[in-house]
């Protein structure tokens, strides 16, 4: 009689389909991520320039003067993002 050998039912890692998916991934994730986030350290609001909105009619529109984002600093802003179609 021959002793029973016990067969595990889990498997490597590394035969797992999705583990190499999930490996480049989470690398390629952290490889971006850290790049994206130095560059938003260095850039602020302050850093961009915009227009006013302009006056005027349809069919005489006025156009905005550029806004330097510059000469809010040391105030409270608050920002709205109203998006339209």
């Amino acid at each position: 009689m021959q002793p029973r050998v016990q067969t595990s039912a889990r498997t490597r890692k590394s035969d797992n389909p999705h583990f190499l998916a999930n490996a480049i991934y989470s690398l390629l994730y952290l490889r971006f991520h850290t790049q994206r986030s130095s560059v938003r350290a260095r850039a602020s609001l302050h850093d961009f320039k915009g227009k006013t909105l302009g006056g005027g009619t349809r069919s005489a529109p006025v156009d905005g003067e550029e806004f330097d984002f510059a000469q809010l600093k040391g105030k409270v802003v608050l920002i709205n993002n109203v998006a339209t179609m």
